[in-house]
């Protein structure tokens, strides 16, 4: 159960930390916070070099091509989801990914109206601390993807290379799927969407208490502060 809820607690835990820097823009419906959050999406989530090589590779094969940097014009969304692996770098990786977005941003404005608002620095002191504890790095204990067949990617030609295609944790599938997994882990008539959202909470909670011991040496916390679950 405990493995369940981290999972759930690891993709929503991401999810809400992209959201949370809409409180630094100038407005949300500023024309630039779509690019912003797409690019800050794309800083955290890093493809797996591996997978990518070996669907250009396939892409190569079935198309024709005499080398693999001239299959990128053929990769589509649909590859990259289904056949490519996504991952969290570690903290200092994923702190310099992360600030390149900041960068590139607090300076874009439209109409005149710059996208980093009041609170811009504020959030995002804030939110890099999750990144420099390491709270949205992918744990190596803990396999997000399995292997679900080999399937082919084909060409218009009838053209055909099989390569893996991975089922994992990551993106909408994953997320429907993690209160699939929760609602079957916690049965009974009184297990409603209230207690699982409860049980995430703190399962974050005490993913933050290991984290904080793993990386600064910290005593061990009781866990009595159950507030968190009326959050």
């Amino acid at each position: 159960l405990f493995q369940i809820l981290f999972l759930c607690a690891l993709i929503h835990g991401i999810q809400i930390w992209i959201r949370r820097f809409l409180a630094g823009v100038s407005h949300v419906s500023h024309l630039m916070v779509g690019p912003f959050l797409s690019a800050l999406s794309q800083a955290v989530f890093k493809k797996n070099d591996r997978d990518f090589e070996e669907l250009l590779s396939a892409l190569q094969v079935v198309y024709g091509l005499d080398e693999p940097v001239k299959a990128k014009r053929w990769v589509t969304t649909k590859h990259i989801l289904l056949r490519v692996r996504r991952q969290i770098l570690g903290p200092l990786e994923l702190r310099q990914r992360v600030l390149l977005v900041k960068l590139a941003f607090e300076l874009v404005e439209n109409d005149g109206v710059k996208l980093a608002g009041e609170k811009w620095e504020r959030i995002w002191e804030l939110q890099m601390v999750h990144v420099d504890n390491g709270c949205l790095s992918d744990p190596p204990s803990v396999e997000l993807y399995m292997e679900k067949r080999q399937s082919p990617i084909k060409s218009p030609a009838g053209l055909s290379h099989p390569i893996p295609e991975w089922d994992g944790f990551r993106g909408s599938n994953g997320n429907e799927r993690s209160h699939l997994e929760l609602d079957l882990a916690l049965k009974g008539s009184s297990c409603r969407a209230g207690l699982g959202n409860a049980a995430m909470k703190f399962t974050v909670h005490r993913m933050t208490q290991r984290r904080l011991q793993d990386n600064y040496s910290l005593p061990s916390l009781p866990n009595t502060d159950i507030s968190i679950l009326k959050a």
